[in-house]
């Protein structure tokens, strides 16, 4: 489900319209995340890696209404429920786009993600949908860290759709810490965002 946002009542009214002139109105953050207690609470309840700080991040971005706004034509909507779209890596080392629905019960966000999962490891195609909006692009990069990052976008005045994306974990002072670089548009999200966001992805992992 969606609703439009009465832009005449939105108090980012002017942000919104000052932003959509831009050429190109997105900007990229690396932050960096501490894994140490949720890496030692997945191995002791054998828990699948991946999917259990996927669901993390998705269950966050469902807190933070701001990261469920799209543009859409000329409107700004609110999504009430948003997927993960991660890229799989496949065995010949190309990789396919994927889709997974957001499930407050965590066994079946992973049931599903795994269905899921295996179908694009299994086939060739590259699985577009870069025409959704009810989405967040999810990409993980376990080769490499980083401290900076860019992604690739198309469609400048139009796509809304945040992108992020998971760096190598490496231990800091006997931490365990990773890094995500977060790409929004600013005529919808603004750094304050991203900062609840990450607190709130932060509280899920130490949890």
């Amino acid at each position: 489900m969606k609703k439009i946002i009465d832009l005449d009542l939105w108090k980012r009214r002017e942000h919104f319209l000052f932003f959509r002139r831009f050429d190109d109105p997105f900007y990229d953050v690396t932050v960096r995340f501490d894994m140490t207690s949720f890496s030692q609470k997945i191995k002791e309840m054998n828990s699948p890696f991946f999917l259990s700080y996927l669901y993390a991040s998705l269950k966050a971005v469902h807190q933070i209404p701001a990261f469920r706004l799209r543009i859409e034509k000329d409107d700004v909507v609110e999504f009430d429920r948003v997927a993960a779209g991660p890229a799989i890596e496949r065995p010949d080392g190309t990789f396919g786009f994927s889709r997974i629905s957001y499930d407050e019960d965590f066994e079946t966000f992973c049931n599903e993600a795994r269905d899921v999962m295996e179908t694009v490891k299994n086939s060739s195609e590259l699985h577009d949908d870069s025409g959704e909006l009810d989405v967040v692009y999810y990409s993980t990069v376990p080769w490499f860290s980083f401290t900076g990052l860019t992604q690739p976008r198309m469609n400048l005045k139009t796509d809304s759709v945040p992108k992020i994306v998971f760096g190598r974990i490496e231990e800091l002072n006997g931490r365990l810490f990773m890094p995500a670089g977060i790409q929004v548009n600013h005529a919808l999200i603004d750094g304050r965002d991203i900062a609840d966001y990450c607190k709130v992805f932060q509280k899920l992992l130490d949890r």
